[in-house]
């Protein structure tokens, strides 16, 4: 029988931020039999580092509306995705832009992941971290 994989995540070497440490699967996480039949379908396997954090969070009754914000990419695609954004994804120096350029309302934003981790000691960053 043909088994679909979404993503080998051991295909390739992986940066942290795209593996989980933990052990778990979505069976862990107290999905109800559908859902877990689709996952299964469609070929997930084990939640992402994002998903891990979010989904106990969505459980619980929280509003999760997510931005994620690229830069070197066109801002009118951004500009689409920040109304209601809850949870913003990005580079600082994106975020950053979004903010002044007051297209994403920090008064809605409940959490900012910063992207770029293995970067965001380095100098060139700290000005834009500093005012996220």
């Amino acid at each position: 029988m043909f088994h679909i994989m979404a993503h080998d995540i051991d295909k390739k070497p992986r940066t942290k931020d795209v593996k989980i440490q933990e052990d778990i699967t979505f069976f862990q996480m107290g999905f109800s039999q559908n859902i877990l039949d689709g996952l299964s379908v469609c070929g997930f396997q084990k939640p992402s580092p994002i998903q891990l954090k979010a989904i106990p969070l969505g459980r619980c009754g929280f509003d999760l509306i997510v931005g994620i914000f690229i830069g070197g990419t066109a801002i009118e695609s951004d500009k689409k995705k920040l109304n209601d954004c809850h949870i913003a994804v990005g580079a600082p120096g994106r975020i950053r832009h979004l903010i002044d350029k007051e297209f994403l309302k920090v008064k809605n934003v409940r959490l900012f992941i910063l992207d770029e981790a293995d970067k965001l000691m380095e100098s060139s960053f700290q000005k834009d971290i500093k005012f996220v």
